[in-house]
């Protein structure tokens, strides 16, 4: 039985690559620390090693056995970018670091973000050859944890680096509020141009990673969506269909947003804890684009969309409902 582990394994890409891979007929494991939230994995057959990639010394017995490495684990929210380098820049370079003893390691595949490399800066979609430019303090932090593991692993051991766009489907959190927005009747869009976003369901990003562990030459980049673009108005007409729902339109202001978003980080500074709403959100907002191409995972990888958006957003509604989360 191949054995994999899976870093941030607790969370919402990370729990659903433990189901992909339990599917696969792996022996999974997963990493995640002592005061970790495991709802994502009550019910899944699966080990648990605890350590902290955030703690160097936590992680070569983690390492003990294992073939294949996913490593989801990473901060999304942050009261700082030094928060963001600790444990998305430094923690990828610890577990590489470690990695160099693991001599059972067949792939070390590190999930990146699109934010490594920033926004469309013209019509055409963000592709592995764009040059990156991060926008945030997240996307430095991910392109920071990128070039240490080139540094560290180089050709010594194999791996290689997937950058997902925006990741939905069961278990998530974040979506999950306009989910919940359009069922109680509204969809909330911001004026201005009709900016476009790629979006990848978790079993798509999972089954990306899954082909890039097996089937990728060292040290190659992957981008990761469903291969479309879509405005939030066509978002919102397909949730509005999985939801049967015939919410009413709010255009927001676009000036009104960064007042929002400092009154949003006002409340976190003041409750000493990250918010989702902040400047640099607002900054990804108002950019050109978020939509990539992934011509390469489909010529290298054979990755094949087993959830196109329409079929994606129906599958999620009608988990929230069966969770009672709608």
């Amino acid at each position: 039985m191949i054995t994999s582990l899976i870093t941030g394994a607790n969370g919402f890409t990370g729990s659903n690559m433990a189901e992909y891979l339990l599917k696969k007929g792996h022996r999974v494991i997963c990493q995640v620390r002592k005061t970790s939230d495991l709802t994502n994995l009550a019910d899944l057959e699966v080990e648990y090693r605890y350590g902290d990639v955030a703690l160097p010394e936590t992680l070569p017995s983690i390492l003990e056995d294992i073939e294949y490495i996913f490593h989801f684990a990473g901060k999304t929210k942050a009261r700082s970018e030094a928060e963001y380098m600790l444990v998305n820049a430094e923690g990828t370079a610890n577990l590489a670091k470690a990695c160099l003893n693991a001599p059972k390691l067949k792939m070390l595949v590190y999930i990146s973000s699109l934010a490594a490399v920033g926004p469309q800066q013209n019509s055409n979609p963000v592709n592995e050859s764009t040059p990156p430019k991060p926008l945030t303090a997240y996307g430095r932090s991910k392109l920071k944890g990128e070039e240490l593991l080139r540094q560290i692993c180089g050709d010594k051991i194999p791996w290689c680096i997937i950058r997902p766009t925006g990741v939905y489907g069961p278990k998530d959190k974040d979506i999950f509020i306009y989910f919940k927005t359009i069922n109680r009747g509204w969809k909330i869009l911001l004026s201005g141009t009709k900016r476009m976003v790629s979006l990848i369901h978790a079993q798509d990003l999972a089954d990306i990673c899954y082909l890039a562990s097996q089937k990728s030459p060292p040290g190659e980049i992957y981008m990761a969506s469903d291969g479309k673009g879509y405005t939030w108005e066509e978002l919102s007409v397909y949730i509005e269909k999985a939801l049967n729902k015939n919410a009413r339109k709010l255009i927001v202001p676009m000036c009104l947003t960064t007042p929002a978003a400092l009154m949003s980080e006002f409340i976190g500074r003041f409750q000493n804890k990250a918010v989702a709403l902040n400047r640099e959100k607002i900054r990804e907002l108002r950019a050109p684009g978020w939509v990539c191409s992934i011509r390469k995972a489909e010529k290298t990888l054979g990755f094949q969309v087993s959830f196109p958006i329409e079929e994606g957003v129906a599958e999620t509604a009608k988990w929230y409902r069966e969770k009672g989360w709608l």
